[in-house]
C-alpha cells in the first residue's frame, strides 16, 4: 500500500487564505493528499470542517507551550523578535515545524498559509532527498534559508542523517543584541544541515522560476491582522486557482460575445445560427454611433426578451472591440464553461449533430482557436437578402495569401474556458501567457492570432467581404479614417482586400474602386 501523501500547513489568524490554499491544493492535483494544519491562532482558529483535513489545536498551547519555551532564553532580543508585532513569530514558526516532524513522521510537503498553489507538485515528494524548495540567498546579517512557503521534508531521511529543522542556537532573535545567531530566519538552520551533512543529508533546490510556476503569494499574511479586506482582495484576484471552475460545477453552457454596429441586415441569421448550435446566451456589445440609423436592440428585442440575448450600450466608443471582450469576460467568466468571441460575419460550423457545449467538453485546455475559412462572393455584385449561408457557398483557396505573408485563412478565433483570472484580449485571442491553448484536433499551438490551418474538426465560415456592394456600404456606415488626405490610399487598400479574396471584374471595380458619392 502506498504512503499518505501529506501537506502540512502552519496557521495563525488567516482562515480565509488557508481555506482557498487548501482548495488550490485540490484543485492542482491534490484531491487524494492528506492535509494537516497546526493551528497557533491567537485571534482567528481554522475552523472549516474540509475533506481530508486534520486540525492540530494549539490555540491554547496545548500541544507547544510557547511562553514556556522562549522563557527558556532570558536574553531574548525583544526588538527584534517582535518585529511588525509577530512575537518571536520565525522561533513560533520553526518549533511547530519541528513539532511536526513527530506527528506527521513519514514526511510532508510544507506550505506557508498565504500562498495559492497553481501548478501539480506532485513530483515534490522525493523519497530520495531530504528536502526539495527554494533557497533564497539573503544578504546582509541574514542567513540563506530554505523558504518554508513550500518545501519538502522528508522526515525519515532528516532524521536519519542528523538534520533538524528548530535548534535554538541558530535561531531568530532569542540571543542578545547583535549575536550572530540571532540571524537564523525559518528554514536557515534546516538547510545548514544538509548543507553541513553531507552525504548523509541531501536535497534538492528549485529556481525561483519554478517556484513561480508553482505559487503565488500574498506575502506575511499571518502578521496582517488589520489586513483581511487586502487579504480578500488578493483572494479575489487569484480565485481562478482555488474556486470551483464552472467545470468543477458541472456546467457545460457556451455563450458568445461580440461586439458590432450597423449589422441588423445580418444580425437574426447569426443569432440563430448560433441558437441552432446550442448557444445558452449571447452577450452583444453595440457600438453604434451618433447619427447612425439604426441599433441592434431594433432587430434583437425578441431575443432579449426570451433572454437569450443581453446588449450591451457601448455607443460612441472608440477601439472598444477588446475592453469589450474584457468586460464580458470579467462579468460573465464563471457563468460558463466556455465563452466565444466571434464577430457577426463568423459562423461556428462543426459537422454532425452534436451541440456546441458537447464539442467543447473534449477540451482540457484555456482556449480553443479556431481557423477561419474565409468565403468569397460567389461572384454576386449586389445585395440580396437571402441567407449568407445560401448566397456565399464557395470558400476562397485554403492557403492563398490576403493580407499577409501567411494565408489569412491562417487567422483564429478563440473560444476560452471559463473561471480564468485577468485576461487581457486582443482581437483574437486572450494574450495573456501561460495559457494552455489547442486547435480543434486538440494539438497543442501557440497562443497566437494565427496556426496552421485545421477545418478537421470545427472551423469558422468567416463572410468578410460579402458582395462589392456590401463591401463598400460596411466602409461607407463606418466612415473614412482622418485626414481625408489619406481617403485614395486608404479605398485602394479596401480594394485590394476585396479583390484578393474575390474575382476581379469591371463591374466590381467599379464600385469597389470608385470614389464616394458627395
Amino acid at each position: 500500500m502506498a504512503k499518505q501523501k501529506t501537506i502540512a500547513i502552519v496557521h495563525f489568524n488567516t482562515p480565509e487564505l488557508t481555506e482557498a490554499l487548501v482548495k488550490s491544493i485540490r484543485k492542482h492535483g491534490g484531491e487524494e493528499y492528506q492535509v494537516v494544519i497546526f493551528d497557533n491562532s491567537d485571534e482567528r482558529p481554522f475552523t472549516k470542517k474540509m475533506k481530508g483535513v486534520k486540525v492540530f489545536n494549539n490555540r491554547k498551547g496545548q500541544i507547544i507551550d510557547f511562553e514556556k519555551e522562549l522563557a527558556k532564553y532570558p536574553e531574548r532580543d525583544e526588538k527584534i523578535g517582535c518585529a511588525k508585532g509577530c512575537y518571536f513569530g520565525s522561533d513560533v514558526h520553526m518549533m511547530s515545524v519541528q513539532k511536526l516532524w513527530e506527528l506527521v513522521p513519514e514526511g510532508f510537503v510544507l506550505m506557508d498559509s498565504d500562498i495559492l498553489i497553481k501548478a501539480p507538485f506532485d513530483w515534490m515528494f522525493m523519497e530520495d532527498q531530504c528536502c526539495c524548495g527554494y533557497i533564497s540567498n539573503v544578504t546582509a546579517k541574514r542567513i540563506p534559508r530554505l523558504l518554508p512557503l513550500l518545501c519538502w521534508v522528508n522526515v525519515p531521511m532528516c532524521k536519519a542523517g542528523g538534520a533538524t529543522y528548530f535548534d535554538p542556537n541558530r535561531a531568530w532573535a532569542l540571543h542578545k543584541g547583535d549575536d550572530k545567531r540571532n540571524w537564523w530566519d525559518t528554514g536557515a538552520a534546516f538547510l545548514d544541515d544538509i548543507k553541513r551533512l553531507k552525504p548523509q543529508c541531501h536535497g534538492k533546490a528549485i529556481s525561483r522560476d519554478v517556484i513561480l510556476q508553482m505559487i503565488v503569494h500574498y506575502k506575511q499574511g499571518s502578521w496582517g491582522r488589520s489586513e483581511i479586506k487586502q487579504q480578500a482582495k488578493w483572494l479575489s484576484d487569484h480565485a481562478d486557482l482555488w474556486e470551483p471552475s464552472p467545470r468543477d460545477k458541472g456546467i457545460k453552457d457556451v455563450a458568445i460575445c461580440v461586439i458590432g454596429r450597423n449589422e441588423n441586415r445580418y444580425a437574426v441569421e447569426w443569432v440563430e445560427h448560433y441558437k441552432k448550435l446550442g448557444v445558452k446566451k449571447i452577450f452583444v456589445y453595440d457600438n453604434w454611433r451618433t447619427g447612425d440609423t439604426e441599433k441592434l436592440a431594433d432587430i434583437l428585442q425578441p431575443y432579449v426578451n426570451s433572454k437569450l440575448v443581453e446588449i450591451t450600450d457601448c455607443h460612441d466608443r472608440d477601439r472598444y472591440q477588446c475592453l469589450a471582450y474584457e468586460d464580458c469576460y470579467r462579468k460573465h467568466g464563471s457563468e460558463y464553461a466556455w465563452i466565444g468571441f466571434v464577430d457577426f460575419d463568423e459562423f461556428l460550423r462543426f459537422d454532425g449533430k452534436k451541440k456546441i457545449a458537447t464539442m467543447f467538453a473534449q477540451y482540457d485546455a484555456d482556449v480553443v482557436m479556431v481557423n477561419w475559412r474565409l468565403m468569397t462572393d460567389n461572384g454576386l455584385v449586389h445585395y440580396d437578402d437571402r441567407p449568407l449561408a445560401e448566397r456565399f457557398t464557395v470558400p476562397m483557396e485554403k492557403d492563398k495569401p490576403v493580407k499577409y505573408s501567411w494565408a489569412e485563412n491562417k487567422h483564429i478565433k478563440s473560444f476560452v474556458r471559463g473561471g480564468l483570472r485577468g485576461l487581457k484580449f486582443s482581437p483574437h485571442f486572450p494574450q495573456n501567457k501561460g495559457l494552455r491553448c489547442v486547435n480543434p484536433s486538440n494539438q497543442r499551438v501557440k497562443n497566437q492570432a494565427f496556426t496552421e490551418i485545421d477545418w478537421s474538426v470545427m472551423r469558422i465560415d468567416h463572410y468578410w467581404t460579402k458582395t462589392a456592394e456590401e463591401w463598400m456600404d460596411v466602409k461607407l456606415s463606418r466612415g473614412y479614417p482622418l485626414p481625408t488626405t489619406y481617403l485614395d490610399k486608404f479605398m485602394q487598400q479596401q480594394a485590394n482586400y476585396f479583390f484578393a479574396v474575390n474575382e476581379r471584374t469591371p463591374e466590381k471595380e467599379a464600385i469597389v474602386c470608385g470614389k464616394p458619392q458627395e
